[in-house]
């Protein structure tokens, strides 16, 4: 029995589908995890935030699966982080499901360095 061309072109879509769900499922397992603790009317924080924004962006790092997650410090749910950054804040932990915090960066960020440590942690991840 032969295939008909529309039955070969349905196991195509189903192989790329399937090709896409596993590459989708290896790179949600290294998700590298960012927790940006911040304050409100807090000029540091808001400069770290638009530095973090732009290493985000930053086309050398488009294909790592970043989770950003803020956290305001001055939250009352957030006493924990309050007792340890009030003085620190801005902070980010750059964390990934393997490990503990990897990096920290407190106070003022460079986008260079955030950058370099996205790739590290991605080629890490990568190498696990």
């Amino acid at each position: 029995m032969q295939e008909s061309s529309s039955d070969n072109m349905i196991s195509m879509l189903t192989l790329k589908t399937i090709t896409r769900g596993i590459c989708n499922q290896a790179r949600f397992k290294s998700t590298v995890s960012l927790k940006f603790f911040t304050k409100a009317n807090c000029m540091l924080c808001t400069n770290a935030n638009e530095i973090l924004q732009q290493a985000i962006s930053s086309p050398t790092v488009d294909q790592i699966n970043l989770d950003l997650t803020k956290i305001d410090i001055m939250d009352p749910k957030n006493k924990e982080w309050f007792d340890k950054y009030c003085y620190d804040a801005p902070v980010l932990h750059i964390e990934s499901p393997q490990d503990k915090v990897l990096k920290k960066h407190m106070h003022y960020f460079d986008k260079k360095q955030l950058v370099k440590d996205f790739q590290e942690l991605e080629s890490r991840n990568e190498s696990t």
